[in-house]
């Protein structure tokens, strides 16, 4: 099955922090990834932010390895469906109608996710 990593199991694997082993499976082949652009734009701001350029590049690149997905008028429209409908923010939105464009399952760290069918969630470890 295709997978969307959102932008907390990137930057949990990235960092290599406490829950980041359980992302090793679909990271071991990145190339089999549908990649949201808005994740790469999530993942990237946050790298600017709280890292450097080097960590943003590095990320950039690895996350260019899966298939990138623009944002096109179908999985905007569907987005602005499932923010109304599950009351999901902008990205998380884009992301979820990503996958559902895919058939792909989104693994996420983000509890706002975690009722929702299709998606893998996994509570953020310490």
């Amino acid at each position: 099955m295709a997978v969307v990593a959102d932008s907390s199991v990137w930057i949990e694997w990235l960092l290599t922090g406490p829950g980041s082993e359980r992302y090793d499976e679909i990271f071991a082949t990145p190339e089999a990834l549908i990649v949201p652009a808005i994740t790469i734009y999530e993942v990237v701001r946050w790298s600017l932010a709280k890292r450097d350029d080097e960590v943003a590049k590095a990320a950039t690149e690895l996350m260019r390895r899966g298939t990138v997905v623009p944002l096109d008028a179908d999985i905007a429209a569907a987005a602005a469906m499932f923010a109304h409908d599950r009351r999901l923010a902008m990205a998380d939105a884009i992301i979820l109608a990503t996958a559902n464009a895919f058939g792909a399952e989104v693994w996420t760290q983000d509890a706002d996710f975690a009722a929702i069918a299709g998606v893998r969630y996994f509570p953020k470890m310490t």
